[in-house]
């Protein structure tokens, strides 16, 4: 026997009823299969029940309110399903003269729409429990998202950073250099940037780093909605940075620069020496005159602490726009710019040599030395020895300082090479 129709419709799930209702709100007809959509016994069972009572709870205030104001489609959960009821206003229709509620099963619809609220509830858990500050800038680079992370970072609360540039958070030096990056970003020219800089930190007292990566973030049509990005506190990797590189430019010891370090000083130095109208650039070259006697009768600790005292003088006697090396074992050179003329840089010399010849209080032991000085020169547009080169004003003031060693402890000597540079100097 060949199935019929109406064996047929029995096998396809109904999906989609009509339900009319009068003015009183009760149902007045369903039609068929209404009662498989709402989950009632039967389709007439449903005839003549409250509209509102197809619904449980808090849904019964939202249906009649749908019920007094036709609105936009509402969902509703009911035993194991999930349906979407729509209300259509067919009371001034001659032919209906009621409500018409239209509901439709969207159980597939609902499941995807649960399943992305989860995976959405997962994703901000996630955000939430990250160190890395998450955020969200809009066009103009105002904060419109922020994770937990923020107020940890920055002890600004979420609510009062939004709507806020991201860059007013910047040190405002580190502002200026990253902002031109940060509009090309919003402006579509670049996809993605990493940078770093000095945060406006309130909630300590040294000054922190960020590391900042940023990616466009584009609507479905390719317009350019803002940026997202993630912020990662690099304090601590910049101060080993730092570190390291302090290392490596300085004494250990002594904390001054290092040989390597004080002949880049003395070449950058040089090299910036176009100006016919600059003054004179002068090198001293000291070294302590009885150093090896206190090494060879107090021990090499004794020695050590000496050199780090003479290195704390030097430093003190020095001027500010002055920089003071140990180029190794007890001698030392001061790179001192900006002299007017030779007396001003032998004055210093002299100054140098003075505070060196005091006695040194080294573990309760007066300890006395003294500092032969060479002074070397170089005018505006020259080294002074016809070379460009640090390594020859460096030498010049060494022999300098042998022929002050040669005249006897704690005297002070000018290159004789220098000294024609000094005359030409204006």
């Amino acid at each position: 026997m060949v199935a019929g129709p109406s064996s047929l419709d029995a096998l396809v799930p109904v999906t989609t009823a009509l339900v009319a209702v009068g003015a009183d709100g009760l149902i007045l007809a369903a039609s068929a299969g209404a009662a498989e959509v709402l989950g009632g016994p039967s389709d007439e069972a449903l005839v003549g029940r409250p509209a509102a009572d197809v619904v449980v709870g808090a849904d019964r205030s939202r249906l009649l309110d749908s019920l007094a104001v036709p609105d936009r489609p509402q969902r509703y959960r009911l035993a194991g399903r999930w349906v979407e009821a729509e209300v259509l206003d067919h009371r001034n229709d001659p032919a209906v003269e009621a409500l018409v509620v239209r509901w439709r099963r969207v159980d597939e619809l609902m499941a995807v729409v649960e399943d992305l609220a989860a995976s959405e509830a997962r994703y901000r858990s996630l955000v939430q429990t990250i160190p890395e500050v998450v955020f969200l800038v809009d066009i103009n680079g105002r904060i419109t998202s922020l994770n937990e992370a923020w107020e940890r970072q920055t002890g600004v609360g979420a609510a009062d950073a939004l709507g806020r540039p991201l860059l007013d958070f910047l040190d405002e030096e580190d502002r200026r250099r990253v902002a031109p990056v940060v509009e090309a970003l919003l402006a579509g020219r670049l996809a993605t940037v990493t940078l770093e800089s000095r945060c406006l930190d309130t909630a300590g007292d040294e000054p922190r780093w960020w590391e900042v990566r940023a990616r466009l973030a584009l609507g479905p049509g390719g317009d350019v909605l803002g940026a997202t990005g993630i912020i990662t506190d690099v304090t601590d990797r910049r101060r080993a940075q730092d570190q390291l590189t302090r290392l490596s430019r300085h004494d250990p010891l002594t904390g001054l620069l290092n040989r390597s370090a004080l002949f880049e000083e003395v070449q950058a130095a040089l090299d910036a020496r176009e100006d016919p109208e600059a003054t004179l650039l002068a090198v001293l070259s000291l070294d302590l005159d009885g150093f090896t006697r206190v090494n060879d009768r107090f021990g090499h600790d004794t020695g050590d602490a000496l050199l780090a005292q003479a290195a704390l003088r030097i430093v003190h006697a020095v001027r500010e726009a002055d920089r003071a090396g140990r180029i190794g074992g007890d001698e030392f050179v001061v790179l001192s710019p900006g002299h007017v003329d030779l007396d001003s840089a032998t004055t210093l010399a002299r100054r140098i040599a003075g505070v060196l010849a005091t006695p040194f209080d080294v573990d309760g032991a007066g300890v006395l030395v003294s500092a032969s000085v060479g002074v070397a020169l170089a005018a505006p547009g020259t080294d002074g020895a016809g070379s460009r080169s640090a390594t020859d004003l460096v030498r010049a003031a060494d022999l300098a300082m042998y022929r002050a060693k040669a005249h006897g402890d704690g005297d002070v000597q000018v290159s004789p090479a220098m000294l024609a540079a000094a005359a030409a100097a204006p």
